[in-house]
């Protein structure tokens, strides 16, 4: 028999079971939250919850999570069927908590399983409970993604001698750790298309029975054949879950020879190099394996810029087994963008090549005179200007920008004077100035126009913040500038004094007398 329950006020509550998802592949129960809001001070009522027993199995220990009624109550009435209670003499506050559902294992991705509320009592007349049903959705998990390194393999040999292998890893790259789990991986063929000179090695791991969980992996060992002399060719193909399968090259020579001519390293990358910089240069090693046989060295080569071969010690050279030559290639790119090109080394035994790789680039590299930070303009009596000549120059290999402002930070030491009337500049402000790569210097000058009504020591201040390519302004972007008053004191003229001016006109006559005495004589 169900209580009834009754409210002092009629106003609305909301009753609201959560909408969840459940993963294919997980095995976690799926926690359905609800709540209650109250709209006043409704002092209890009952709801049911409906739900498909055979894909669900309700736990209830968290049902009430949170709540502290006087009366209350989460049961499970019957399979596909929960009662909830709730009663509070004094009234209902917000209640929350949490059903938990265990998902069986028939269910499929698509599925959406009601979870739907009914009121069963508590709820007087001219009382709203607005209820609003969930719902349990099943998601299929992410998918497998099939991987296999290395994507190719290229092996040689001598008649008769040990078959070369090569071992290839099957991985599951989906992320591992994820919520939910990726799907797992399963390995449903792995078998060799085109030369039978290639076959499959034991020691992997991998059969088709694996399954790889994410991140996951097995591996494939094939071998090449040396029963025969002869360019071969397949392909390793393994069947998989998610999709078509995975290919792995095969190329193979044997020779009746056990020289093998070889580059070391078989790759290289060159990396970022502006186009104004000096080439970079790498030293590659060119040998014959260790053996009895020797071969000849044809020449060595690359397609062409922005790689050179620049020295070379291997063109025609002859090898023992074990012994080695140099080729240096160098890179000095004139395009911003990246190359990609082989040094091959021919011989009469095989061909040998390695891959080279490299960026050029073009950055701007602009400079400011004078350099950023403090700028003192000097001092000066008032009503003069003082002024600085400045440049703005790009000796990078792009183009560059400046934006720069005026910013008045200072004030005279009486307060009396506005900054603004104070400092000027050419340099147009407020707007991005491009500054060609390699041109002539931008000129411009910056002036302190010092008040005519200043006085003796006052100081102003002010900074040019500049944004230099875009970056953005910093602490070193800025010109501090400061100028300043000093009134001069004349200097003093040195006069003569009256006894000084007699005795310089006694001294004169005297002078005079001997001069008249020598034009007599």
């Amino acid at each position: 028999m169900l209580i009834g329950f009754w409210s002092s006020a009629a106003l609305s509550q909301t009753f609201t079971l959560a909408e969840e998802d459940f993963f294919l592949g997980t095995t976690d129960p799926v926690e359905v939250d609800w709540t209650f809001v109250t709209g006043g001070d409704i002092t209890g009522f009952q709801v049911t919850i409906t739900y498909d027993s055979d894909a669900l199995t309700p736990d209830l220990d968290r049902c009430l999570e949170g709540a502290s009624l006087d009366n209350q109550g989460c049961v499970l009435v019957q399979p596909g069927l929960i009662g909830l209670t709730f009663f509070r003499g004094q009234g209902l506050p917000n209640l929350s908590g949490t059903i938990s559902f265990e998902v069986a294992g028939t269910v499929d991705e698509g599925d959406v399983f009601p979870l739907s509320l009914t009121q069963t009592d508590g709820v007087p007349e001219g009382i709203t409970l607005t209820l609003e049903n969930g719902s349990i959705s099943v998601l299929g998990a992410p998918p497998a993604i099939a991987a296999i390194s290395p994507l190719s393999w290229t092996a040689s040999g001598v008649i008769d001698g040990t078959p070369p292998t090569q071992t290839f890893s099957v991985t599951n790259a989906a992320e591992s750790g994820q919520t939910p789990p990726a799907a797992n991986l399963q390995i449903q063929s792995i078998e060799i298309a085109g030369s039978t000179a290639f076959s499959l090695a034991g020691g992997g791991t991998c059969a088709t029975t694996t399954s790889l969980a994410a991140g996951e992996s097995c591996t494939v060992v094939v071998s090449l054949s040396t029963a025969a002399i002869g360019n071969f060719s397949a392909e390793l193909l393994v069947g998989h879950s998610a999709g078509d399968n995975l290919i792995a090259a095969l190329e193979g020579t044997i020779r009746d020879t056990d020289a093998e001519l070889v580059i070391d390293p078989a790759t290289f990358d060159f990396g970022e190099l502006d186009i104004d910089a000096a080439p970079v240069c790498a030293a590659f090693e060119v040998s014959n394996t260790p053996g009895d046989d020797s071969l000849t060295v044809g020449t060595a080569s690359v397609t062409g810029a922005p790689f050179s071969v620049t020295a070379n010690t291997c063109n025609d050279a002859t090898l023992a087994g074990g012994a080695s030559c140099a080729v240096t290639v160098c890179f000095d790119p004139t395009e911003a963008e990246a190359s990609s090109d082989s040094l091959t080394v021919t011989s009469n035994v095989n061909t040998a090549t390695a891959a080279l790789s490299g960026t050029g680039t073009a950055e701007p590299v602009i400079a400011i005179t004078p350099p950023f930070g403090p700028v003192n303009l000097g001092t000066g009596l008032q009503g003069t200007t003082l002024t600085a000549q400045g440049s703005v120059v790009n000796t990078g290999s792009a183009d560059g920008t400046v934006q720069c402002d005026l910013v008045e930070n200072g004030e005279a030491a009486r307060g009396d004077f506005i900054p603004a009337s104070v400092f000027s500049t050419t340099l147009p402000l407020n707007q991005e100035i491009t500054v060609p790569a390699g041109a002539d210097p931008i000129p411009f000058s910056v002036s302190c126009a010092l008040p005519a009504d200043a006085e003796d020591g006052d100081v102003f201040t002010a900074q040019i913040q500049c944004d230099v390519n875009g970056e953005g302004v910093s602490d070193d972007t800025i010109h501090f500038l400061s100028c300043g008053v000093s009134e001069f004191e004349p200097l003093p003229v040195p006069t003569m004094q009256t006894w000084a001016l007699i005795l310089f006109a006694l001294l004169m006559l005297l002078v005079g007398g001997i001069s008249i005495r020598m034009f007599r004589v």
